[in-house]
């Protein structure tokens, strides 16, 4: 049931991208879509694990590994931008933020196109950037971040769980110290722009794989544990500074509380054709929201315009899945 709880995440980011208020939780501010978002990040540090063993047996496992990653999310991702600029040049809106000028040149549809791999130019302590004018057409800078994680999933796999928990300390530790000085630019930086920032998302849903697979038998340690008691340390830390809301810090320690336990529960169910197919729809709605959100001109935060969006955008994700990623779905399998 992995799939339907990925499509409601999706429908939370579209619910932040309409400025509905945010929740208040325990007293704090919490974004819906960047909580949203570090779920997925969890949830992604499981299924990496799961997909990277799928070629344990092959030679060429890491290069198997990135082919199959970069099949997963280019295709999609460069056909909805196509899609954009074409829409775009018949009926330009300014709402997406785009030079007039800049609008029509191909050549920044094509730089766009490599808006996902940004944060190979920092790496692990690289934020994002826009690249090409439609770049913030859609939530590119948190599919950097997946491709940045993808890349160095092979070299996190040889280390021990007990080095992994040690790095993510390392970085919560960091992260407390800063919300403690009140550096805000640090504190956004190591929960939301680095990749570094979020490893303790990633390897929380990668180390729960490997409690699934047997590989860990401590039952003090469980990775689900140890990711509440990062939750709880963040939200004492806020209380004690006194602080209603700092840059994505509350999300993280929300992400950090549910997700994980909520993993754990869906896991238990055998995914169906319809999990499976909202699984598939989750990644098409979290690239086509946005442009469908500006075309529309949506300015107000009501039920109906969000519940018109979702099922806008779970249409065309419907038809781009079946155009596009079943065709290079078997194309990944076959290979």
């Amino acid at each position: 049931m992995i799939g339907y709880l990925r499509f409601f995440l999706a429908s939370l980011v579209i619910y932040s991208h309409l400025d509905f208020p945010l929740w208040s939780f325990l007293g704090l501010k919490i974004n819906q879509g960047v909580f949203a978002v570090f779920c997925f990040y969890i949830i992604s540090g499981y299924f990496t694990g799961l997909i990277y063993d799928r070629f344990k047996n092959s030679k060429n496992q890491m290069i198997e590994f990135y082919f199959d990653r970069v099949l997963r999310l280019v295709p999609l991702f460069c056909v909805v931008m196509c899609l954009v600029f074409i829409v775009n040049r018949f009926h330009y809106e300014p709402s997406l933020g785009i030079d007039p000028e800049r609008a029509g040149r191909l050549k920044e549809l094509f730089r766009s196109f490599l808006q996902p791999l940004n944060g190979l130019v920092g790496f692990l302590l690289g934020g994002d950037f826009a690249f090409g004018a439609y770049s913030r057409v859609t939530p590119a800078p948190s599919l950097a971040l997946e491709v940045k994680y993808f890349i160095m999933f092979p070299f996190l796999e040889k280390l021990k769980s007990s080095h992994l928990k040690i790095i993510s300390a390392l970085v919560v530790a960091y992260t407390i110290y800063c919300i403690h000085r009140r550096w805000e630019d640090e504190v956004e930086n190591y929960t939301y722009r680095f990749l570094l920032g979020t490893f303790p998302l990633f390897l929380t849903g990668f180390l729960i794989y490997r409690q699934k697979k047997g590989l860990e038998p401590s039952q003090l340690f469980k990775a689900e544990y140890i990711a509440a008691g990062i939750g709880v340390l963040y939200y004492l830390i806020m209380f004690a500074k006194n602080l209603v809301h700092a840059p994505w810090v509350g999300e993280t320690a929300l992400a950090l509380l549910l997700c994980p336990a909520a993993l754990i529960y869906f896991l238990r169910f055998k995914p169906g054709k319809m999990d499976h197919l909202a699984g598939y729809l989750s990644y098409g709605i979290f690239l086509v929201h946005v442009p469908i959100i500006h075309f529309l001109q949506i300015r107000q935060s009501k039920v109906e315009y969000l519940l018109t969006v979702l099922v806008l955008a779970s249409l065309l994700s419907f038809v781009l899945h079946h155009v596009i990623e079943r065709p290079v779905l078997k194309i990944r399998h076959r290979l």
